[in-house]
C-alpha cells in the first residue's frame, strides 16, 4: 500500500532489506521541494523516516538522508 501510494505521486520507489527487516525507500523531486523516505517494517507496526527540503537545499540531500537512515539503532525499538 505504501509503495502504490508513492507511485501515484511519481516517487522513485525501491524495496530493500534493512538490517534484516523489509523496507521501502522513496525519492520525491518536485520544482519546489525534494524528499527521501524510508519505511521499515517492524514486528508490530512500522517506522517511517523522512527527510524533506526546499529545492534550494536539495543538492546532496540524498547523501544526508542515507546517513540519517543508516543511523537507526534497533535497541531504540
Amino acid at each position: 500500500m505504501f509503495s502504490s501510494s508513492l507511485d501515484s505521486i511519481g516517487a522513485k520507489v525501491s524495496s530493500l532489506e534493512f538490517k534484516g527487516r523489509r523496507a521501502v525507500d522513496a525519492e520525491v523531486s518536485e520544482i519546489v521541494r525534494c524528499g527521501y523516505m524510508r519505511m521499515i517494517q517492524l514486528k508490530e507496526g512500522s517506522l517511517l523516516l523522512i527527510v524533506e527540503a526546499p529545492a534550494t537545499a536539495c543538492h546532496d540531500l540524498d547523501m544526508d538522508a542515507r546517513l540519517f537512515f543508516e543511523s537507526v539503532r534497533w535497541e531504540d525499538f
